[in-house]
């Protein structure tokens, strides 16, 4: 017969946040075309329970001043850009976290795709008509960037910044400018074909392409020192590889529903799905840029459009197990079409982690954990697993309370027991073992 042991450990804080998860995502909503719910909103954890934010733009500038379609969303210290690409093309400058507007520019063309460049810098690629644009956050001025030999020949939606210049992927060639004098530099070709994903590696100070050679995807490495080629890594047995990101020394991109991962620091080939997501294979799926890696854990975040017609859903993946961390939907957001993620460990919301007039028993236990406040009577009793969702809360009868863990899978879960009387809250650290 299984057994469960049941380990009461210790309830600080420090302990808590040890063992916990935080999870901070901002969710870029695209909206209805036509419509003004183009907007941001925010997902975390951070109460002990997975809880949406926004919309952030409209709660800051009025009801109904949304985006007709919110092509882009960038962060540059504490200022945002906001793109739309519909009816008004409009870039705007607003404050953040706020996003209280700040200036707002309109009939430049049709905006592509906006990145930070450096401190206080960032640049807008659009179409029709051409032109790349530089914004200057400390004056909010927007101005088309120098190009006297006529090198910006289409718009893009790749674009990074790296060792103090901006690169720009415009078909099968990289297009460099200095954003300190806002000019093109120049321009060179890669052997990858048509460029359909770029990034930018600090530790090497190299920039990394994403293409096709022969028909297969493959990867190409740039050293941005003297803009020199390496040898194209050819993606053996992948097609269609879309979506490059960068996190924790190394290269993620998706192929099809599957998520592969390449070692920068130990190159690993071929490459095999280390992820398959649980999202429906629609045209929705990961629309936009709606798959992205936090840069620092790895941890990787999918989203799913949902036909544009209700919250749109994501995924958020651990990005050293690659097991699903939490999913559900962000209320209110229609049409995700970018994310941006940050994991850390952190403790859920608690109050008074050093108050503890409560105990719990037996130890070991197989079915039911009896706690007991010495204080009040009336208190709940929340489990969590060690991601920070919450799985069920139970009210106490008296100074008792019963809280059934026979379906408790092995592993790390958490009691938040709060008071309703006084108000104090604890957290009992708990380990289940079958």
């Amino acid at each position: 017969m299984k057994k469960f042991l049941l380990v009461a450990l210790l309830s600080v804080q420090f302990l808590f946040a040890q063992e916990t998860k935080k999870i901070e995502l901002l969710a870029v909503a695209e909206g209805n075309f036509g419509g003004t719910n183009g907007d941001v909103f925010t997902v975390s954890n951070a109460s002990g329970e997975m809880l949406t934010e926004g919309p952030f733009y409209q709660n800051a500038n009025g009801e109904g001043t949304g985006f007709n379609v919110l092509q882009d969303f960038e962060i540059v210290g504490d200022k945002a850009i906001l793109v739309s690409n519909a009816s008004g093309f409009r870039v705007v400058i607003a404050e953040y976290p706020s996003l209280t507007a700040i200036a707002t520019f309109t009939s430049m063309g049709s905006p592509a795709s906006v990145v930070g460049a450096g401190e206080g810098f960032a640049y807008v690629s659009f179409s029709n008509p051409t032109s790349l644009r530089q914004i200057d956050l400390t004056n909010n001025t927007i101005t088309p960037v120098i190009d006297t030999e006529s090198l910006v020949t289409g718009s893009s939606k790749y674009m990074v910044y790296g060792n103090g210049y901006f690169y720009v992927a415009l078909g099968a060639n990289i297009l460099k400018v200095d954003p300190q004098t806002n000019t093109t530099v120049s321009k060179f070709a890669l052997n990858v074909g048509s460029i359909t994903g770029l990034q930018f590696d600090n530790a090497t100070q190299s920039l990394w392409a994403l293409g096709k050679v022969g028909g297969v995807s493959a990867l190409q490495q740039v050293n941005t020192e003297d803009d020199s080629l390496e040898e194209a890594i050819v993606l053996t047995g992948v097609t269609n590889a879309s979506q490059l990101r960068l996190g924790n020394h190394k290269l993620y991109f998706l192929s099809g529903i599957n998520v592969h991962a390449y070692d920068i620091e130990d190159p690993n080939l071929p490459t095999s799905a280390i992820y398959t997501s649980t999202l429906p294979n629609t045209y929705f799926f990961a629309y936009g840029k709606a798959f992205q890696v936090d840069s620092v854990s790895g941890d990787f975040v999918i989203g799913n459009a949902s036909g544009f017609t209700g919250n749109s859903a994501y995924e958020i993946i651990d990005g050293t197990t690659y097991e699903q961390l939490v999913s559900g939907t962000v209320t209110g957001c229609i049409g995700v079409n970018e994310f941006i993620l940050k994991t850390t460990q952190g403790a859920l919301g608690v109050s008074n982690p050093t108050a503890d007039h409560f105990t719990f028993y037996p130890n070991p236990a197989s079915d039911v954990v009896n706690f007991h406040n010495t204080d009040d009577s009336n208190y709940t009793v929340t489990l969590y697993n060690q991601l920070g969702t919450k799985l069920h809360t139970t009210k106490s009868h008296g100074l008792d309370c019963k809280v059934d863990v026979s379906g408790l899978a092995t592993g790390v879960y958490y009691a938040r027991l709060q008071s309703t009387n006084n108000k104090t809250t604890t957290v009992k650290k708990i380990i289940v073992s079958h």
